[in-house]
């Protein structure tokens, strides 16, 4: 059974190294391809690709064709493209062999797709998309045409500038009349991993590196966000509009008796699904905000590596924003100036 795993890694990188060891146990005859946007160490036993950034609207489909291309010259018979945060729990126990792409399938207004976190393929789906040329078609530069058409939580992603690997692939497979199938062994989600996860063999998202302690700091973000909710209810005023780097957790946003929204969010406020590539993207963004009328921003606690990591951004608060609040164990506060 020779699989082909292909990995972007363009954040989560505390969690590479496990993933790929879970890999490396499931499937020990397996090529592993990391395709990084920043330099690193990465495990024994994976080929990492040059840096290079993929997910500019600016390349088209290159994030899907480079995948592709990596798992045909590996001469493996089935491709798993994972994210850092997609779990091996076993090896699959079937693997279809016709021409067709399968994961956990999701629909929408334009058709089909395969959730991101885990996408498999066999060898003749993949050379026949590559050979399809959809991947290059001058459409994929007009998002709006083309795989983010009719879907506004794409909006704040195609705003920053970057392709979904989904609903590329997805559009791609459409437009060359490849099917797209659910597989009962792989169960990808959006925001939580599924309960029981060791129930299927692949699953996604898994921001710890045990399922057991995942759960308890899932309760513990809730915690941290129910004390940041309180925290915006005493110190901001009855008119305030906030944006939260909330992560999805809705009750930041709903239960809070102030105006509230995710950040990043798309255009119906929704949070959009992914993280400012650098602190020129998250200060864009949050001026963006502010022009809407968002007159304050909120940082849980457990977004904290934001201003380490988005240095430039965290100055940008400390110079052109006010310190509100800040508690332990809730978070931060600023008045937006």
């Amino acid at each position: 059974m020779s699989v082909c795993f292909t990995m972007s890694v363009t954040d989560e990188y505390d969690l590479v190294d496990d993933r790929v060891a879970r890999l490396q146990a499931a499937y020990r005859d397996s090529k592993i391809v990391l395709f990084p946007e920043h330099c690193g160490a990465w495990p024994h036993g994976v080929e990492a690709r040059p840096v290079e950034r993929l997910y500019p609207v600016a390349n088209g489909g290159l994030v899907v064709e480079r995948q592709l291309e990596a798992f045909i010259a590996s001469g493996c018979a089935w491709w798993l493209k994972v994210d850092p945060d997609t779990v091996a729990w076993r090896p699959l126990h079937h693997l279809p062999e016709d021409v067709c792409f399968f994961g956990s399938i999701r629909s929408g207004e334009n058709g089909l797709s395969l959730q991101g976190g885990c996408i498999g393929g066999t060898r003749a789906a993949a050379a026949a998309l590559l050979a399809s040329g959809t991947l290059r078609s001058p459409s994929l530069l007009d998002p709006e045409a083309s795989w983010a058409r009719g879907n506004p939580s794409l909006r704040a992603r195609v705003e920053a500038g970057l392709v979904s690997f989904e609903f590329v692939h997805a559009w791609a497979c459409r437009a060359a009349g490849i099917e797209l199938r659910d597989h009962p062994e792989i169960r990808s989600e959006w925001r939580d991993p599924p309960a029981d996860a060791w129930r299927w063999a692949f699953t996604h998202p898994h921001k710890w590196l045990d399922v057991e302690a995942e759960s308890l700091e899932v309760n513990e973000r809730e915690a941290i966000a129910g004390r940041l909710a309180e925290l915006i209810e005493r110190e901001l005023p009855i008119g305030a509009s906030v944006a939260v780097a909330s992560k999805g957790v809705e009750s930041l946003v709903h239960d809070v008796n102030r105006r509230a929204r995710h950040f990043p969010a798309d255009e119906s406020g929704d949070r959009a699904g992914f993280h400012p590539t650098d602190s020129d993207e998250a200060i864009a963004m949050l001026e963006r905000e502010r022009l809407d009328g968002v007159d304050h921003f909120a940082l849980p606690e457990t977004g904290d590596w934001w201003l380490e990591h988005y240095d430039a951004f965290a100055e940008h608060l400390a110079s052109r924003g006010r310190l509100v609040a800040h508690a332990e164990g809730a978070g931060w506060l600023w008045e937006l100036q």
